[in-house]
């Protein structure tokens, strides 16, 4: 996470004198969870979920009204397109492992999920997971960028003194 985040800050903050944080902070996010839940680490990977995503988020808060060319019309088109990727990575990740039965297991969440049973031995099925997993990511999705936004929105309106060790 640390190293994810050193190349974040060289990439998109250092070379600019000034930069508009929540978009970063949510670029920086959105990539952070794909890695941790689904070890997405390609940037083109990641960048396919992120328009449907802030798409289903802005329909959300609007209108329920599944007319065409309304956000709410836009955010169910942009389920669909969310649900069918995380349903290929899914796809994806079931035959890593079936091909890696011995082998080393990645530590994200969506192998521990698929590797778990309940109490009776059974898995959870796909749709379950999509379903998990659309809920982590659309719920995540702003929350912890405006977290990030206002801490640095408060170190700049508040620096803090090094030499004392106080803001």
């Amino acid at each position: 996470m640390d190293s994810m985040a050193k190349e974040h800050l060289e990439a998109d903050w250092y070379p600019f004198g000034e930069v508009k944080v929540l978009p970063l902070s949510m670029k920086y996010t959105f990539a952070l969870a794909c890695r941790l839940f689904m070890s997405i680490i390609d940037p083109n990977h990641v960048t396919r979920f992120v328009d449907p995503i802030a798409l289903v988020t802005n329909g959300i808060m609007s209108v329920p009204i599944n007319i065409p060319g309304t956000a709410y019309n836009r955010a169910v088109k942009a389920g669909k397109v969310i649900r069918q990727e995380l349903l290929d990575v899914i796809k994806q990740k079931i035959n890593e492992l079936s091909e890696n039965k011995a082998g080393t297991v990645a530590g994200d969440l969506l192998t521990n999920m698929l590797l778990a049973s309940d109490e009776n031995g059974r898995i959870m099925n796909d749709m379950a997971v999509v379903s998990t997993f659309m809920g982590l990511l659309i719920g995540g999705h702003h929350t912890t960028s405006s977290a990030i936004t206002f801490m640095v929105k408060y170190l700049v309106e508040f620096p803090w003194d090094r030499s004392r060790n106080s803001f």
